[in-house]
């Protein structure tokens, strides 16, 4: 396994993580919403977001609200992480979700023009 894979293996076997990632394949959470739903401290539940966000398992998006302020909200960057066992060790496939792939081209063109 690779750095990567082995960052992706911790995250989904850290009990926090995992449910933070699985919260927020159900529905876009803000930080605040999460640290209410999960059973862990505001800390911990902003270090979680942070690790999953550098490994793009999970991706923020800012949604303004309706008096006018702007919140970050919280979804899943992934539709499945498989853990396989192979004859020479474990290997982690990602499955990005398609619209996290869009996501990402828009923003290379962005950047681009």
């Amino acid at each position: 396994m690779d750095g990567e894979e082995v960052e992706v293996l911790e995250a989904v076997h850290d009990d926090f993580s995992r449910e933070i990632l699985e919260r927020v394949a159900q529905e876009p959470l803000s930080a605040p919403e999460l640290v209410k739903q999960v059973d862990a401290s505001k800390p911990t539940v902003y270090r979680r977001l942070s690790d999953l966000e550098e490994m793009d398992l999970v991706a923020a998006r800012v949604q303004p609200d309706d008096a006018g302020h702007h919140r970050k909200q919280y979804v899943a960057a992934v539709d499945a992480v498989h853990i396989c066992v192979e004859s020479d060790g474990l290997s982690v496939q990602v499955d990005r979700s398609a619209e996290d792939a869009v996501d990402r081209f828009r923003k290379l063109v962005g950047d681009i023009t």
